[in-house]
């Protein structure tokens, strides 16, 4: 029943409602949807795509922010 609840939302991201409908109710469906949200929401995902290295968050995003946090993390682990 959440599909519907989300309707609008699928709709407007452009899903099929009618192939979505028995993939949902699949088993573990549902549950696995909420485990991947609970992580989105432990880890601070605020967008697509967020990266992590090492279990940090790259804030602020960027070429340049990506090396020099996988830099740290290397010279932290003695690589």
């Amino acid at each position: 029943m959440a599909l519907m609840a989300a309707s609008p939302i699928v709709e407007t991201a452009g899903l099929d409602l009618d192939v979505a409908r028995p993939l949902v109710a699949e088993p573990g469906v549902l549950e696995r949807a909420w485990m991947d949200l609970e992580d989105v929401l432990g880890f601070g995902v605020r967008a697509t795509p967020t990266f992590f290295v090492d279990g940090r968050l790259l804030d602020p995003f960027g070429a340049a922010e990506l090396r020099a946090l996988v830099a740290e993390e290397g010279a932290a682990a003695g690589s």
